[in-house]
């Protein structure tokens, strides 16, 4: 019985055996048999060579396999390494032509769009067309792909032809990129037959142009299209709507559109970015499951996405929110909607979201928001940009997880206060994570601290990353944030000059400790850290010497401010 590991077992043999081959270092002798679990072959080379393939042995019947299972070893290889199989011997050289993957890389042959090389597009020429020539009649192709440019016209005829072949080949899974390079040739022009291809069930195309069709009415087989850098006009993609089930869309940088409308019953995935000229589009897709809408440098595009009440994943990019109805209250058309990201939509103000499915929420640099209610609870929030005012974000349970990428909007005065405030939503979060561009921006001063409770009462974990060169005080990035997070149970900190992670052990509260508190925070409701601290375990990885030297500081600044610290141990960071 052949399993996984004995189709992996032989993968590695064949791509040792073939790199060696045809580096000629070595000379293999395959035997015919079966595979076995130790799957083996019969090696003859130097003897100071044997220890490199001690994992190949005598015995080996690969050759004897049913063809079948060696295409379904050959579709695991690289390209370029399936095709040297050829090279093995007699049984292996057919099982190659006849592999239903065909893929014509130019990159393959080292082969620049930039630069023209006359002898490398020959090869590759030659190569397609050696390859169509030994291709069986009448056996289905699964895949075919092509990567080309072409510099003259006669060079057209060719490519069509290699088209031609694939649709008489009867292919699944058509990938096309075409460029055309000679003067004034603008966009290769895509054959209608491959439109009105039965067998084919995913299209992906690249710089082509899909205009002026007279009639088109694609067949039903139809499941996924890919465009990007397309010229195609809008009753193309109506047709390619209503004549089909096509459960997946996606178009990127596609001209020729200005108005886009898309209706259908059968999509699941719908991806439209940066598609420049549109200037709206209207969504009706009733089983759809997953949006990401991204209007890149065209933020005035109007969107508007009725009766997708099944959607689960929404994307918004650059998308202009505020004329466009999606906040207060515009996520709730969603029920089912369990993975929400804007980004850069920069007229959003307010955002209200209670959609009860929702378990992660992305906000990434909506610089005009100023309020944000979260009246559900959720498993993840990830917030980039400046400090806005945010209600409590939860209504009940816990965050698990928050990251928050920080933005020093305002003077340090009012920064320090806006921080602590925005921070007390989070309090609840199991693992939180805090990214700024210097450690000053989550050192809060003592003068600031004073009289106040901290900011993450409950969290448990919490990791810094510093994306500044260097950390100009490691000692008050860990009092402010052993002063924010009391309970902590461990802290990571993440800077240019290396790692440092804290495992905290922490005192029951007695009589002692508040004896020992009352000068220092005995009027507060919370100890601090320098009277709670039991035991902290600390590993260090260094990237250079700063991290060392932050490593030495650390220890001695917590040594001399704990009560009663029993140990503080250092190992080394995996």
């Amino acid at each position: 019985m052949i399993n996984a590991t004995t189709i992996k077992e032989a993968i590695f043999l064949i791509r040792y055996g073939v790199i060696l081959y045809s580096e000629r270092k070595i000379g293999l002798e395959f035997h015919s048999s079966c595979i076995a679990k130790n799957c083996k072959a019969k090696v003859l080379m130097p003897e100071n060579r044997e220890n490199d393939v001690k994992r190949l042995c005598t015995i080996d019947f690969i050759s004897k396999l049913p063809q079948s299972i060696l295409h379904h070893i050959l579709a695991f290889l690289p390209d370029k390494d399936a095709a040297r199989t050829a090279i093995l011997s007699t049984t292996w050289r057919p099982a190659w032509y006849s592999l239903p993957i065909v893929v014509f890389d130019e990159k393959l042959f080292g082969i620049n769009r930039d630069t023209y090389d006359a002898e490398k597009e020959r090869k590759f020429f030659d190569f397609a067309n050696m390859r169509i020539s030994h291709y069986p009649q009448n056996l289905q192709l699964h895949k075919f792909k092509l990567c080309v440019s072409l510099d003259n016209a006669e060079s057209v005829s060719q490519v069509k032809r290699w088209i031609g072949f694939a649709l008489n080949a009867k292919v699944k899974e058509l990938d096309l990129d075409i460029v055309l390079m000679y003067k004034n040739s603008g966009y290769f022009k895509l054959p209608l037959k491959v439109l009105l291809a039965k067998s084919i069930r995913f299209l992906n195309l690249q710089n082509c142009k899909l205009q002026n069709y007279r009639i088109l009415r694609p067949p039903l087989s139809l499941e996924k299209v890919h465009l990007a850098f397309v010229e195609l006009d809008t009753k193309v993609i109506e047709n390619l709507l209503s004549n089909s089930l096509l459960e997946e869309l996606e178009m990127h940088d596609c001209r020729g559109l200005e108005f886009l409308q898309i209706y259908s019953c059968s999509l699941l995935k719908l991806k439209l970015s940066q598609n420049m000229s549109l200037i709206s589009i209207k969504i009706r897709a009733t089983n759809l499951c997953s949006l990401i809408l991204d209007n890149g440098k065209s933020p005035q595009c109007i969107v508007k996405v009725l009766d997708c009440c099944l959607l689960r994943r929404l994307t918004l990019r650059r998308v202009n929110i505020k004329s466009d109805g999606w906040s207060k209250n515009g996520f709730s058309k969603y029920p089912l909607l369990e993975n929400l990201v804007l980004e850069n939509c920069k007229m959003l103000e307010t955002i209200e979201i209670t959609n009860e499915r929702l378990k992660t929420i992305q906000l990434l640099d909506c610089e005009s928001l100023v309020e944000l209610m979260i009246g559900t609870q959720i498993q993840t929030f990830i917030y980039r940009g400046k400090l806005v005012l945010l209600p409590p974000i939860i209504t009940s349970g816990s965050l698990n997880e928050v990251t928050l990428a920080l933005c020093c909007n305002v003077e340090p005065e009012e920064w320090f206060a806006k921080l602590r405030q925005f921070l007390v939503p989070f309090s609840y979060s199991k693992t939180l994570n805090i990214i700024c561009k210097t450690d000053k921006d989550i050192i809060i001063p003592q003068e600031k601290r004073d009289g106040l409770l901290p900011s993450l009462c409950d969290v448990k974990h919490l990791n810094v990353q510093v994306n500044g060169h260097s950390l100009n005080s490691i000692t008050d990035l860990v009092d402010s944030l052993l002063w924010l997070s009391p309970h902590l149970e461990t802290l990571v900190i993440d800077s240019f000059s290396g790692t440092i992670s804290f495992k905290l052990e922490h005192r029951e509260e007695d009589e002692v400790m508040i004896k020992e508190a009352e000068v220092c925070c005995g009027h507060l409701p919370l100890f601090c850290w320098r009277h709670r601290l039991k035991k902290v375990t600390v590993a260090a990885r260094a990237r250079q010497l700063q991290g060392l030297i932050n490593k030495q500081k650390v220890t001695e600044f917590i040594k001399d401010n704990t009560v009663s610290l029993e140990q503080i141990p250092w190992q080394t960071a995996k």
